[in-house]
């Protein structure tokens, strides 16, 4: 797995992957905390698990950023 792609996925050594068979092909995820939804005024908010990194839109936009193919920067603006 190249290592950009493993250090947006926030994987380090060690770290346990689940690789499922579906359809004609494998899918490898890194296990995260399972979250909670609670009822709340206004719907169904999703709580995360308390010990989960919360991501900001920067975060986002840098991981997206840095798995784009350099030609395809642009295309999506």
């Amino acid at each position: 797995m190249p290592k950009r792609l493993r250090d947006a996925l926030g994987m380090s050594p060690g770290t346990e992957l689940e690789i499922l068979a579906v359809d004609d092909r494998l899918e490898v995820e890194v296990p995260r905390p399972r979250a909670t939804l609670v009822d709340g005024p206004d719907g169904l908010p999703l709580v995360v698990a308390p010990d989960a990194r919360r991501l900001s839109t920067e975060d986002v936009r840098s991981w997206r950023m840095s798995l784009q193919d350099p030609d395809d920067r642009g295309a999506d603006r």
